[in-house]
């Protein structure tokens, strides 16, 4: 029953990422004259150049957020340069249909390294709940604050969405400990023995992946508008890149997001501009996040370990 559930769930994720592409494809077809007066110069590529290199690097802050869950999670000998070059081979796998193949990965690699599949299942599955949480709470501050003009004149809607982020990371933290310890009990055994306390270190790494990533569509936006982003709007749409991962993310079937990702974008963006630029920031910042996974890939995951 639960392996028929799994296929349904995966085939309404794919179902979904469908639709979203559909969509935006749509979209696109209907904003093609405005997608196409976009001429970017030499300072605006050099600027979604720098952001591409500059979500490269954050590769390296996720995979040492890793690599101190895979130590908070007890395997002893877990060196800096291996756990990123693993991360790193593994992340790219994110593009393969089923948005499932990275995690995959780790377990085979990091079973070859020597560590647990224990360990490594569970520096998984408290690395999306870290994610997941630090990107409700930022998400929902922004929105709470008022980020957007439009949310702050809707009080119930941007009252309601926090509530779902924030409310939503509760219940996971409330019925997480139950599921795993009735499918994984060697699992639950060894959580039992940790300290949550000692998460923060990898809880800090993940807010500032979020923080830099916002601020990179910060860029990516100003260089679609052709002019500076105002700086009213800049927590909301640090906010909006924290809601499109976590639902990109969550997509089941969605190979990195793509399609809900971008949907989800253009969906907040023409809350503080038009469509046709919206659907530019988005493709944009799929560009961007797509270079900047494959430079990642490239310098870290095939540097030689110390």
């Amino acid at each position: 029953m639960d392996a028929r559930l799994g296929r349904w769930v995966k085939a309404a994720g794919s179902a979904l990422a469908i639709v979203s592409v559909v969509f935006i494809a749509a979209l696109f077809w209907k904003e093609r004259d405005v997608l196409s007066t976009f001429q970017p110069g030499a300072a605006s590529l050099a600027a979604l150049a720098l952001s591409a290199l500059g979500y490269g690097l954050l590769g390296w802050v996720l995979a040492d957020a890793w690599r101190q869950l895979l130590l908070w999670t007890g395997e002893a000998n877990v060196p800096s340069s291996y756990a990123r070059r693993i991360y790193a081979q593994t992340q790219i796998a994110k593009y393969i249909p089923g948005n499932v193949a990275q995690f995959a990965g780790r377990q085979v690699i990091g079973r070859q390294a020597g560590w647990t599949h224990t360990g490594l299942l569970l520096s998984t599955m408290f690395e999306l709940l870290s994610l997941v949480c630090m990107a409700a709470v930022i998400a929902a501050v922004t929105i709470a604050t008022g980020a957007f003009n439009a949310l702050a004149s809707k009080p119930l809607l941007a009252i309601g969405t926090a509530v779902t982020l924030v409310g939503g990371c509760l219940i996971a933290l409330r019925i997480g400990p139950r599921m795993l310890a009735r499918r994984w009990p060697e699992a639950a055994q060894r959580v039992a023995n940790l300290k949550v306390s000692d998460l923060w270190r990898a809880a800090a790494y993940h807010a500032f992946f979020f923080l830099c990533s916002g601020f990179l569509l910060i860029v990516v936006t100003a260089v679609a508008l052709g002019e500076r982003l105002p700086f009213e709007h800049w927590p909301g749409i640090v906010g909006l890149f924290a809601v499109s991962w976590i639902v990109s993310t969550l997509t089941p079937g969605a190979p990195s997001g793509i399609g809900v990702r971008e949907m989800v974008l253009v969906a907040g963006l023409t809350l503080v501009t038009t469509t046709g630029t919206a659907i530019l920031v988005a493709t944009l910042w799929r560009a961007v996040t797509v270079v900047g996974d494959f430079l990642f890939f490239l310098f870290a995951g095939f540097r030689t370990s110390r």
